[in-house]
């Protein structure tokens, strides 16, 4: 199976598996994240913070286009997202965190909606 996260690394065009079941791009998944992130990462106030307003950024361009669920996730809407982020003149330094950021992201989801 592609995990988003390894497709974003290596630069590969294929789309995220469509699962069984679908888990919506919402607040409700951003706040399990957010546990996941306190709890199993322990990651400092700071960087919780900028994961979520990074994911945050993510969701809402993604649901302009439409995608509403983490199984219609393709890379073409993270790279659509990035190029937005680089039109409006973000630093390349706060594109690869947010690429990291959104990495950590895809990984988890992949976890959560497929049960691995």
């Amino acid at each position: 199976m592609l995990r988003i996260s390894n497709a974003v690394s290596i630069g590969c065009p294929d789309l995220i598996s469509e699962y069984s079941f679908n888990v919506p791009l919402d607040s409700g998944l951003a706040e399990a994240y957010r546990s996941h992130l306190i709890t199993e990462r322990n990651l400092s106030e700071n960087s919780i913070r900028a994961y979520l307003a990074d994911l945050e950024s993510l969701l809402l361009h993604v649901n302009q286009l439409g995608v509403t669920e983490f199984s219609q996730l393709e890379v073409n809407h993270i790279r659509s997202w990035l190029a937005n982020l680089q039109v409006k003149g973000a630093a390349r330094s706060s594109i690869t965190r947010r690429v990291v950021s959104v990495r950590a992201f895809t990984y988890w989801g992949d976890r959560i909606v497929t049960g691995k």
